[in-house]
């Protein structure tokens, strides 16, 4: 089960960076100036890359240590 969280806390980290990068490219790279909603879509994709990744790794960090009392 600790295995099956990093292994989710690694893909749910790329899925959100990847497009969040991608978006944020678009948005850098335009000519335009009307693509301030993708820069920020894309901020918003990187935050949530490195939320979700580091909860799902905290998760798995916890669920192999045993109580000591």
């Amino acid at each position: 089960m600790k295995t099956l969280f990093r292994i989710s806390a690694v893909l749910s980290f790329l899925s959100c960076a990847v497009g969040g990068v991608w978006l944020l490219g678009k948005a850098i790279a335009s000519k335009y100036d009307d693509l301030i909603v993708a820069a920020v879509i894309g901020l918003f994709l990187v935050g949530m890359a490195f939320f979700f990744g580091g909860i799902l790794l905290f998760a798995a960090e916890r669920l192999g240590q045993k109580e000591r009392g």
